[in-house]
């Protein structure tokens, strides 16, 4: 007798009714334990899924979730819930075998949907599985498996049904399930049929709600970071650092970004990009920039010279090698091994390599720094003889020649810097104007110079201050153009009301030109703003004795000495005849 026979044989003495109930139940039974068989896959499937815990910065346990491994990009990743990473300094899963992995890098996260997608540091020996990802969402009414984080060998799972399907972007869905599993944990994969993983359980299961939801496991897959990552605000509310990005320019922006924040996080930026591409030569030169920063030439040499090994045309890394060394010496650090002259040297080089002017003019910097003006005045004509000369390197060739006293030269530099701007001048020109008009009011050219003032005057309008105007009117005094200097005089106390030096230089103008009256009266103002100042009793009792009233002059002149004038002594003797 087989074993059906030895079941029915007892039910066929029932009454019939009876009897048909039974059949019914058993076959319920049947199908039901047909229904909920574990697939072919969940013993290897179930490796996948592991439990993920988070830490606060004391050590603190700050969260906990489930999550699986899949493969993305040709790299074994991860997968959870983004909540549990949410302030946490740290993270660890354990994975099917008891072992412990720490949380590596983050790769992505939404807090809409709370994904994350992270790296883990696995070791050598680490046996887990990683799910295939499903390229197709799941029909409504499709069943999937539930698969949830568990040491034993046979693994566990269960079947819900697809309720509802709700679109995502780039063809995802958004799952509500039916029924709801008491055992789910958030983070658990959804399998279909053939063990790919369809979706992640984003909500658990609660007393109140008798369904699951689920996010396409393929927006999790899809999180990447790019170079910007690094900023990223959602990223930068968990401590666990973000990945390197697997394309290189991407890589490359990433840490050209950190270099501009924290010091620590740049560091740490820089050490993953270095394993991330160990035969890119840029993670060696910014790492070398850094030992530079903290005095460790030594080390920075080692760096610069494994980045030139690499290097292809090697111009870029001489440039920048030469860059922090003059950087370095420029800071006034002592190091026998870096000079100026080798920051010059590797520049030149640089430039046999490419002729960038940018080179030639580190080279040329190098040499001026170092006292050196004639030989910073030829790597400047270099660059002019190949027409790459502009308006900022006229300017420091100007200075060089200005150095070594020939004003010919450092006229001509400087008429070659503003005629690189085009009438009617823009403000990119003003700077170029401002120092010729200073370079020509040195030789004496004082007309030309007020040209250029004129000039500057009209383009920086806006920016002009007192200081610019009395600088102005003691160009228009050695012009001879003593009514303009009186009009700047005039202007700069419009900023300065109070400014004894103003005052004082147009009292000594008006007294220079015969304008005695006008003299006495800056004299007063002078007197009112402090009277225990001498200058305006010297301009009054000079202006005075010019008028004929020697005795009040003379006065004057005495209470100008009193009060430590040195120039009063010889008036009085002169007017108090």
């Amino acid at each position: 007798m087989n074993l059906l026979s030895m079941i029915m044989s007892p039910l066929r003495k029932l009454p019939t009714i009876h009897y048909l109930r039974c059949i019914w139940g058993l076959l319920f039974l049947f199908i039901s334990s047909l229904a909920f068989a574990q697939p072919a896959w969940l013993k290897t499937n179930r490796q996948a899924v592991f439990t993920l815990k988070t830490f606060d910065a004391e050590g603190n346990l700050h969260g906990s979730a489930n999550g699986y491994f899949i493969e993305a990009d040709g790299r074994r990743t991860a997968v959870s819930l983004w909540s549990p990473f949410d302030g946490a300094s740290r993270a660890v899963v354990i994975d099917a075998s008891g072992a412990e992995w720490q949380v590596q890098a983050m790769l992505g996260a939404n807090d809409i949907y709370d994904v994350a997608h992270f790296q883990v540091e696995l070791g050598k020996k680490a046996k887990v599985t990683a799910l295939a990802v499903a390229t197709a969402a799941t029909d409504e009414q499709g069943e999937l498996w539930n698969v949830h984080y568990t040491t034993n060998k046979k693994g566990s799972a269960n079947v819900t049904k697809v309720e509802r399907r709700e679109a995502m972007a780039d063809e995802m869905a958004y799952y509500t399930l039916n029924p709801a599993n008491p055992n789910a944990v958030g983070g658990e994969p959804l399998l279909n049929a053939a063990g790919q993983v369809v979706a992640m359980l984003s909500q658990p299961a609660s007393a109140t709600d008798e369904k699951l939801y689920a996010v396409d496991s393929r927006f999790a897959a899809a999180m990447t970071p790019g170079g910007l990552s690094i900023n990223d605000q959602l990223l930068a509310r968990t401590k666990i650092p973000v990945a390197i990005p697997t394309d290189e320019s991407q890589a490359q922006l990433m840490l050209f970004m950190a270099a501009s924040g924290d010091s620590v996080r740049h560091a740490n930026v820089l050490e993953r990009f270095i394993i991330a591409f160990p035969n890119s030569p840029d993670g060696y030169v910014s790492r070398a920039q850094n030992h530079t920063a903290g005095g460790r030439t030594s080390e920075a040499d080692s760096d610069f010279q494994k980045a030139l090994s690499l290097s292809t045309t090697r111009d870029d890394v001489l440039y920048r090698y030469a860059m922090a060394m003059y950087h370095y010496m420029l800071s006034g650090a002592e190091n026998s091994a870096w000079t100026f002259d080798k920051a010059a040297d590797m520049a030149n080089e640089a430039w046999g390599v490419q002729p960038l002017a940018a080179y030639k003019q580190l080279a040329a910097r190098a040499y001026y720094a170092k006292g050196d003006y004639q030989k910073a005045a030829e790597q400047y004509a270099a660059v002019g003889e190949r027409g790459l000369m502009n308006a900022e390197m006229y300017f420091e060739a100007s200075d060089c020649y200005r150095q070594m006293g020939d004003t010919d030269k450092m006229l001509a530099q400087m008429d070659s810097a503003v005629a690189t701007f085009s009438k009617p001048y823009l403000k990119q020109a003003a700077p170029y104007i401002y120092v010729r008009a200073r370079a020509l009011s040195e030789v004496g050219k004082y007309k030309e110079a007020l040209q250029d003032y004129v000039e500057f005057e009209q383009l920086m309008q806006a920016q002009l201050n007192d200081e610019f105007y009395y600088e102005r009117a003691l160009i228009e005094i050695e012009a001879r153009q003593y009514q303009l200097a009186i009009n700047d005089l005039n202007t700069a106390l419009g900023f300065s009301p109070d400014n004894i030096l103003y005052h004082g230089e147009k009292a000594s103008l008006y007294i220079r030109v015969g304008l005695h009256d006008d003299a006495l009266a800056t004299a007063q103002q002078i007197i009112d703003i402090d009277a225990n100042l001498s200058d305006g009793y010297l301009f009054r009792g000079i202006a005075r004795c010019l008028k004929g009233d020697k005795k009040a002059g003379v006065a004057d002149l005495k209470k100008a000495q009193a009060l430590g004038d040195e120039q009063a002594e010889g008036l009085i003797e002169k007017y108090g005849k």
